[in-house]
């Protein structure tokens, strides 16, 4: 399961227990790619760390338990994010509807102006994964990864420029999506293109998995064509596309996809049919399922690096 656009939406509630009101005791870079905030809750009194990673292949934030190894010298970013975050509250935590985005609204009081708010906003996406301070006039104050605009590029990610979203590709997204809109990406898609295809081609926010997931509860191959879609075949799939936006909105549970040998393969947020049930295990959250996946198979990557 990519860290999408779901699995961020059935995060936030697990943060918003865990992480509202929790000040930021401190910050560290233990990789290039990888920031910690350890955070401290007063009631009742826990302490936290929340990792972000922007690795272009585990890319994902949860929460972990072990302590990380703090550099000897932190790089220049970990240094900007103490400088303007160190001792702040944790406000809100949100995503846009079906974006693969999470934003942690910050408040931090500075000596002359008060109180100030900042956002550092998490983009998942993949290659281009980043992590962005932006100040409460909505400019960017830095980013771990720079890129200013260029080749016909609008988004300008330097410090300075006005924070956008990513570009959106004009789809509708499972909570926008009508089934006249449906019917008609079905009618002009070309009638040899194969259902799955088209599903992710043209309705937004929807991942490969996403997509197995959607056709298996509709009972449909993913080979089937469009022009092979029965009216009551297109409606079937239109109906498990909302469900899912339902699903969305509230927590349905967490869980693992073992090996043969029982070692976690994957995490899902909700119970995957597309996947032998014998395999698929109930987790006791979604934070901890991608601990156990996720999160186990990049300490392995790094270690195998180093």
């Amino acid at each position: 399961m990519p860290f999408d656009a779901l699995t961020i939406a059935q995060l936030i509630p697990e943060f918003n227990e865990e992480l509202l009101n929790s000040r930021i005791n401190k910050i560290y870079q233990p990789e290039a790619e990888t920031v910690i905030l350890e955070v401290f809750h007063p009631f009742p009194r826990r302490e936290q760390r929340l990792l972000i990673s922007v690795h272009p292949q585990f890319f994902r934030v949860h929460l972990v338990k072990e302590k990380p190894a703090n550099p000897l010298q932190p790089p220049a970013f970990c240094m900007l994010l103490r400088k303007y975050l160190q001792g702040g509250r944790i406000l809100r935590v949100e995503q846009p509807p079906w974006e693969r985005l999470l934003s942690f609204t910050i408040e931090v009081y500075e000596e002359e102006l008060g109180l100030a708010n900042f956002s550092l906003i998490f983009e998942a996406l993949g290659r281009s994964s980043n992590l962005l301070l932006v100040n409460g006039e909505g400019k960017i104050i830095d980013a771990l990864k720079r890129r200013p605009a260029a080749n016909g590029q609008h988004r300008e990610i330097s410090p300075g420029a006005p924070y956008a979203l990513p570009p959106a590709p004009g789809l509708p997204h499972p909570g926008t999506l009508t089934f006249a809109a449906w019917e008609r990406i079905c009618q002009f898609s070309p009638a040899t293109s194969q259902v799955a295809g088209v599903l992710a081609k043209e309705v937004f926010g929807l991942s490969r998995s996403l997509v197995q997931e959607i056709l298996a509860r509709a009972g449909i191959p993913a080979t089937l064509t469009v022009a092979e879609l029965t009216t009551g075949q297109r409606r079937e799939i239109y109906d498990q596309i909302k469900a899912l936006n339902q699903e969305a909105q509230i927590e349905s549970g967490a869980f693992l996809y073992l090996d043969p040998a029982g070692v976690p393969l994957d995490f899902f947020p909700y119970q995957p049919r597309h996947l032998p049930a014998e395999r698929v295990e109930k987790a006791s959250d979604l934070n901890s399922a991608i601990v156990a996946s996720l999160h186990r198979q990049s300490q392995l990557a790094l270690a195998q690096q180093k």
